[in-house]
Formats: C-alpha cells, structure tokens, sequence
C-alpha cells in the first residue's frame, strides 16, 4: 500500500516524465469482443413447456408449432433465429404439434396451420400471443421478431383452460395410447 501512495505522489508531483506514463486503455479493450449470451433454444415437451416457456425470467416466449410429433428437434432456421436474438429477452423452442388439438385450440389453430411461429407473453394476467402468418424462413421470422420487439406487433388474447390455465401438451405416451386405438378402430367416444 505504501508503494503504491509512493508511486502516485511521485505521478502527481511531476517526477515520472510523460514518455514513461501509458496511456488507459479504453473501455471495455477494442480486442475483447462483447461477452455473448448463451443460445436458448428447446424442443419443448410435455415436461418442458411449463418449466423452460411459462415460467422462464423471459418475457417472450417464441416457438414454431411444427406439424409432426416431438423428437424431431428445432429446424435450421429456427435455430439461426434463436442465435440472432441470444442477448435479446426472448426464449426460443419449437412443438411438435401433431395431435395436440387441445393446445392448438389454445392459440385458435388447427393442424391445416401448420407450421407457423408464435410469440407468446405468458406473464401476467392475461396471457397473450401473436402470430407470425408467413413461411418458417430466417429472414421473415427475424423481421416478425423484430417488430414485435420494437412494439409493432398486435397480441391476441390466449384461449385458457376452464381454470384459467395456460394450455399444455399430452404427454407422448397418451398420445400413443390415441394412435394405437384408432389403428385398431376404437374411438373413445363410442360405448
């Protein structure tokens, strides 16, 4: 501690010449690139939409309601967008959607919709979402991000369920359960 009060009175007192003092580096250093956020991009399931979409610290929750079932993983461009938008408050994921018309009928889709990209507030009282009505392509989806982080997007109100819930997702072994009995001519409505 005394070096250093030493070597300040001596910068103050004009002791150490110009030529020897450094100039500050700049802040932060032209060298050191921003530090960048984490990509944030699932594949939500029945397990992970509440956890990962409804309950995350992000505001804005976007993902791509894809018509096959889950497992397939998030296509290219949705992964591409999820990049661009990483330091944004936004968290991104796609549904395999096939089957789950209770959760469709949530955002007034059916599966003839799909794919398509919707933006999802799911904080507060009144959950809203909008909807992005152009094809899954980098370019088009970023502009429907864009604009709805600049403020310019219309959000319609969410269907919720009978107890005010947010929709969800069967589970896949329901939905396997649907398909082996409409292979096998059952349906569950018939007595």
């Amino acid at each position: 501690m005394r070096a250093l009060k030493a070597f300040v009175d001596s910068v103050l007192s004009g002791d150490v010449e110009e030529g020897q003092r450094l100039p500050l580096p700049a802040f932060p250093e032209p060298t050191r690139p921003r530090k960048a956020a984490a990509v944030s991009l699932e594949e939500y399931t029945h397990a992970t939409l509440p956890l990962k979409c409804y309950a995350t610290g992000a505001p804005l929750c976007v993902f791509a309601l894809l018509p096959f079932k889950a497992g397939g993983g998030c296509p290219p461009p949705v992964a591409l967008l999820a990049r661009r938008h990483a330091n944004d408050p936004v968290s991104f994921g796609c549904v395999g959607a096939r089957m789950q018309d209770a959760f469709l009928e949530a955002f007034g889709l059916d599966e003839s919709a799909l794919p398509t990209l919707v933006a999802l507030k799911a904080a507060g009282k009144r959950p809203r979402f909008a909807r992005h009505d152009g094809p899954l392509e980098a370019g088009a989806m970023g502009a429907f991000v864009d604009t709805i982080l600049g403020g310019g997007a219309s959000f319609q109100r969410l269907r919720l369920g009978s107890g005010g819930e947010l929709p969800e997702l069967e589970p896949p072994y329901l939905l396997d359960r649907a398909v082996q009995f409409y292979e096998r001519g059952f349906s569950f409505f018939s007595r």
